[in-house]
């Protein structure tokens, strides 16, 4: 016979069956101090001469109830099982994270420098003959990425009609673009195959220069030559202004 259901003469004990839900640690400190229902039942027991068993079996009661409110609150081998079958997932996901972080928008390429431009650095007369025999070259290669090169944005080129003084029945090409048609469809149509400048006068006041020169086209001379006008700008020499047939 059960002594903590049943004592010693048949009397009923009261011990509440488990409950499902946790009790407090206050209640079973209760009960084992004489306060609850089991220590009633434990001392009835006693005094019918069965204290010794019911004690033991008041023992096991009482580590029930224990742990039926200490195992919920400790949960760290679960959450370490938990954290082992994660992982590796945990890891695939932190490489790619990685691997994403390393292979994101690249820097934008270093600018590879351009050609430097001619006569750039030189002192102004020489940067000016440099100037003005590139010209000359890019007549004679038809290179006409050298020769727009040279010019100012809003360049001109004069043809005086061999009457210098009299503008009114000159031709005039005005800007990059006019400047470029006069060289594909007047200029290159004559294949030169040498041109010059020779005897170059060069006339420098502070950021514009004056140039005149007999010019040569392979065999044809022009005694009384050209008038070349530069300018300078952020540190070299442009063409500015051709004029030409001055005789």
């Amino acid at each position: 016979m059960n002594l903590l259901t049943q004592g010693a003469f048949g009397t009923p004990c009261s011990v509440p069956s488990p409950s499902p839900h946790p009790l407090p640690l206050s209640q079973i400190w209760e009960r084992g101090r004489g306060n609850g229902p089991t220590s009633s039942c434990y001392s009835s027991a006693r005094g019918r001469g069965e204290g010794q068993k019911a004690n033991i079996e008041l023992s096991f009661r009482t580590i029930s109830l224990w742990t039926q409110e200490i195992a919920p609150i400790r949960p760290v081998p679960f959450l370490v099982a938990k954290l082992r079958r994660l992982f590796p997932s945990l890891m695939i996901v932190l490489l790619l994270a990685l691997n994403t972080a390393g292979c994101g928008t690249p820097p934008p390429p270093t600018p590879t420098p351009g050609p430097t431009p001619v006569g750039y650095g030189l002192p102004d007369e020489e940067a000016i003959r440099a100037v003005l025999d590139a010209e000359a070259r890019g007549v004679a290669e038809q290179d006409i990425d050298l020769l727009m090169s040279l010019w100012a944005d809003d360049g001109e080129v004069r043809d005086a009609n061999h009457t210098p003084n009299d503008p009114s029945d000159d031709a005039v090409w005005r800007g990059k673009v006019a400047i470029y048609q006069r060289y594909v469809h007047l200029v290159f149509p004559g294949n030169p195959s040498y041109v010059a400048h020779p005897d170059m006068e060069i006339h420098i006041q502070g950021n514009t220069a004056v140039v005149t020169s007999t010019t040569r086209i392979g065999d044809e001379v022009a005694p009384a030559g050209d008038r070349w006008e530069l300018i300078k700008q952020d540190g070299r020499w442009f063409l500015y202004r051709l004029t030409y047939n001055l005789e």
